[in-house]
């Protein structure tokens, strides 16, 4: 293993709420009674340094209804007070294979490919997430992989704090013969310390959004009668989505007599004449925080403007060169990227102002 200059993608996320809330009242003003970042991922650290099994750090159930599979700690490094949590995210496959298909043959056509898994392995990507606590903020970092997991992340952390941290207080363990949550386990109540009487009356929250940079986002939602188009960027995964495989076939078969050379990924943009709603920019707005929609930026074009007013120039987020060590082809060693981050923090925290 040696060191290679890779390109990162770098989103920012604030983090609004980490640890054991008061229970009752609107949810922002909630207070927190104990637990933080900090303490959340040393636990983090402590229990799967312990040598734990990758399948028993699994901390919420699958949920088919809001497409969310299961993710592990695949490793965790810290420094200087800072940490870099990878997680491996699960993703659907067939019982013994996962499909694909060949991009550039016509839609109703195309060879279906069942690429082998090895048996009781899952297959997934990882997500890298550097977090400063002292800032109360957290770093999404990409490097082949289209998206992030942010969703996955959410619902790690939150899971961790409901059932799996020290704060917890609960009748019997999380089995790890399956590597799966107990679902049966009954969650007493929180405590701060180990002497405490468990207590109902807090809850464990994880909330984290993309770091706003204050500007179009405003503008537009106060003048969004004066949009007229809006324009989507998207970046379009022809091996493995089915779906953007048809759209971008569809895309060549309205230009016929154009031949191209198809890749795994291209990126494409879209447009279309149309109103909108201000509570539809703060849908859009929403969907863009979260990664729901898959889909890279959204512009909106306001009547006496030509140029599109993009709700990702918005965010903090930029593209980097970092000197990592990729512990397997897809892998990024954890230890790497932190100090990779770390020594290069000037230019990458810039695009916070």
């Amino acid at each position: 293993m040696f060191l290679m200059t890779e390109d990162a993608k770098i989103t920012f996320f604030k983090i609004n709420k980490c640890g054991y809330y008061s229970r009752g009242g609107p949810r922002g003003a909630r207070r927190r009674e104990f637990g933080d970042l900090s303490a959340t991922l040393a636990q983090i650290q402590q229990w799967v340094k312990g040598g734990v099994q990758l399948a028993q750090t699994q901390t919420y159930p699958p949920s088919p209804e809001a497409d969310l599979l299961p993710a592990f700690v695949f490793d965790i490094a810290q420094h200087n007070g800072e940490w870099l949590l990878v997680l491996w995210n699960q993703t659907p496959a067939g019982e013994k294979a996962v499909a694909s298909v060949q991009p550039n043959e016509m839609v109703g056509q195309a060879a279906v490919i069942e690429n082998a898994i090895a048996k009781g392995s899952l297959p997934g990507f990882p997500s890298y997430y550097w977090f400063q606590p002292q800032h109360s903020r957290m770093a999404g970092v990409r490097f082949e992989f289209p998206v992030a997991g942010h969703r996955q992340l959410q619902a790690y952390l939150k899971g961790f704090l409901s059932r799996s941290a020290k704060y917890a207080v609960v009748r019997q363990a999380v089995s790890g013969t399956a590597g799966l949550v107990d679902e049966s386990m009954e969650v007493i109540g929180y405590r701060k310390q180990p002497g405490d009487d468990p207590r109902q009356d807090v809850e464990p929250l994880f909330q984290s959004s993309q770091h706003r940079i204050a500007g179009d986002i405003e503008y537009l939602l106060k003048h969004h009668d004066s949009v007229r188009r809006v324009v989507r960027r998207v970046t379009l995964d022809l091996a493995k989505r089915k779906e953007d495989l048809a759209l971008w076939q569809m895309f060549w078969r309205k230009l016929r007599g154009i031949e191209t050379q198809v890749n795994e990924e291209v990126r494409v943009s879209y447009e279309m004449d149309t109103q909108i709603t201000h509570q539809q920019i703060k849908e859009l707005v929403r969907s863009y925080e979260d990664g729901s929609e898959g889909w890279d930026d959204v512009g909106f074009v306001l009547r006496g403007e030509s140029s599109p007013r993009w709700i990702g120039k918005a965010y903090a987020r930029g593209e980097f060169k970092l000197p990592v060590i990729r512990v397997a082809p897809s892998v990024v060693s954890a230890q790497s990227l932190l100090e990779a981050l770390q020594s290069n923090r000037a230019s990458i925290e810039a695009v916070l102002s």
